[in-house]
């Protein structure tokens, strides 16, 4: 069972494992986590579980039967070799992490993910920050973004350079932030790799 620890003093919410996504994947985790007793927490950006699926287009069904297409331990309703509709598959979601006894925080969007001391920081796009030693990132078409702390502004440019050099995309070329100096690169799954310098 996921146990709440938070640092009152910051508002930081800790655990062991933080579950970035709570469609398939990441209930699929979860449960896995839960079974092995390891405290974790689940966040989604959807105001409810399975909302990714439900605010698709109107015709969509899943590309494979029933009889595979369920998460371990609990069947997907219906005809076995027939194909569940999308709102169907969302409404067996959350039901998944209602049965399951998920703990997950939806409406929570992940804008940026740092690690500093062997810590990861997932900062939400309302300024919440979630503390791990593991974080599970889950779910398609979501673009997070890497923080990569460096010692001083010349570290920031030389890494610039480098990566440049390279061939690496340059989504945002180096400039100057209320927090220091950075720039953001791709990686080739077109997420964001942000240099910057330790906010002092």
């Amino acid at each position: 069972m996921s146990i709440d620890v938070s640092d009152s003093r910051s508002g930081t919410r800790r655990t062991e494992v933080l579950v970035i996504g709570a469609g398939q994947a990441g209930l699929a985790a979860a449960n896995e986590l839960k079974k092995a007793g390891v405290d974790y927490l689940m966040v989604d950006a959807g105001a409810a579980v399975g909302d990714s699926w439900r605010q698709r287009y109107e015709t969509l069904t899943l590309f494979t039967p029933r009889s595979i297409s369920s998460l371990p331990g609990l069947p997907l309703p219906g005809d076995t070799e027939g194909y569940a509709t999308k709102d169907e598959f969302a409404a067996y979601l959350a039901r998944y992490a209602k049965v399951g006894g998920h703990r997950i925080e939806t409406g929570t969007r992940i804008s940026a993910l740092r690690r500093e001391h062997g810590v990861f920081e997932a900062v939400s796009s309302d300024g919440r920050i979630y503390a791990a030693p593991a974080v599970i990132v889950s779910g398609t078409g979501h673009r997070f973004e890497l923080a990569f702390m460096v010692d001083d502004d010349a570290a920031v440019n030389r890494l610039y350079d480098t990566w440049r050099a390279a061939g690496v995309a340059i989504e945002q070329e180096p400039s100057v932030a209320v927090f220091g100096r950075t720039f953001v690169a791709l990686d080739p799954d077109g997420h964001r790799l942000r240099v910057c310098t330790p906010d002092e």
